[in-house]
C-alpha cells in the first residue's frame, strides 16, 4: 500500500503544476493556492486521526483515508476545473493526515524495539525510492496521451489497491506485542538489579507490621468517663518524661 500511495503522490507532484497551467489557465498566485489547499487539508486530516481512531479504529480510518485520496486523484484528472483541483487537492490531504499519522503509529506500535530502526529504514526507501519511478512513469503515460490520464490512472490504481487490501488492513491486530520480548538482555539484566537492590534495602528496614507497631505503644491509662482516673495523691497520670522526673522525685 505504501508502494502505491508514492507512485500515485509522485505522478500529482510531477504533473500538477504543468496541469494547472497548460490545462487549467491558472496563474502563479492560483498555482500556490493548490498547495496550500493540500497543506490545509493534511493538518485538517491529521486532527481527525486520532479522534476517528478511538471511535472505528486504526484499519478502517487507515482504509478510509487512501481511498480518500485515490477519489482526490481521480478527481482532479477527470474534471479538469479550478473547483476541481481545489477540491481534490483537499481531498488528498486530509487523505494522507489520516493515512500517515495512523500507519506510522501502527508500525512503531507493533514492530519489536529490536526491530524499530530495520522496519522504519525499509519504510522509508519504499517511501521515497519510489518517487523517481512514479513521477518517470507520469511524465512518460501524459508525453503519449494527455496530462489528466496520468492522474486518472494513479487514481484509479489506488482505489483499486485499497479495495484489494482493505482486508489485510483491517484484520491486522492493533495489539502491541509485549516488551519484554523485543527488550535486550542488558536491560533485562539492569531489571533484576534493580529488584535486588530493592529488596536488599528493604531487608535492613525496620519492621513496621501493626502488631510491632502495637506493642510500642506506650500502655493506655484507664479512664472513668472519659477522663484519666488520677492516682493515690489525686494527681492525673503522667507520661514521658514527667512521669520519670515524677517518680525520681518521689
Amino acid at each position: 500500500m505504501v508502494a502505491i500511495g508514492t507512485l500515485a503522490i509522485a505522478a500529482v507532484n510531477t504533473l500538477l503544476p504543468l496541469y494547472a497551467v497548460e490545462v487549467l489557465s491558472m496563474g502563479p498566485v492560483e498555482v500556490s493556492t493548490l498547495l496550500v489547499v493540500l497543506a490545509s487539508g493534511t493538518l485538517l486530516g491529521t486532527w481527525i486521526a486520532p479522534r476517528a481512531s478511538r471511535r472505528w479504529g486504526d484499519g478502517p480510518v487507515m482504509v478510509a483515508g487512501m481511498g480518500v485520496n485515490g477519489v482526490g486523484i481521480a478527481l482532479i484528472g477527470l474534471v479538469p476545473t479550478a473547483t476541481a483541483a481545489w477540491s481534490g487537492n483537499a481531498l488528498i490531504g486530509i487523505g494522507l493526515g489520516l493515512w500517515n499519522v495512523l500507519s506510522a503509529a501502527r508500525r512503531q506500535r507493533l514492530t519489536p524495539a529490536t526491530a524499530m530502526g530495520r522496519v522504519s529504514g525499509a519504510y522509508r526507501v519504499v517511501a521515497w525510492g519510489l518517487m523517481p519511478i512514479g513521477a518517470a512513469a507520469a511524465g512518460s503515460i501524459a508525453a503519449v496521451t494527455s496530462l489528466g490520464t496520468p492522474l486518472v490512472l494513479a487514481g484509479a490504481v489506488t482505489l483499486v489497491a485499497v479495495t484489494a487490501l482493505a482486508v489485510p488492513l483491517l484484520r491486522t491486530g492493533t495489539d502491541a506485542p509485549r516488551q519484554q520480548e523485543g527488550r535486550p538482555a542488558a536491560s533485562r539484566q539492569v531489571q533484576r538489579w534493580a529488584i535486588r537492590a530493592r529488596q536488599s534495602v528493604q531487608g535492613r528496614r525496620p519492621d513496621r507490621s501493626p502488631s510491632r507497631a502495637r506493642n510500642s505503644e506506650p500502655p493506655s491509662t484507664p479512664a472513668r468517663d472519659g477522663l484519666p482516673v488520677p492516682d493515690a495523691r489525686g494527681e492525673p497520670p503522667r507520661r514521658g518524661r514527667d512521669a520519670r522526673r515524677h517518680r525520681a522525685v518521689r
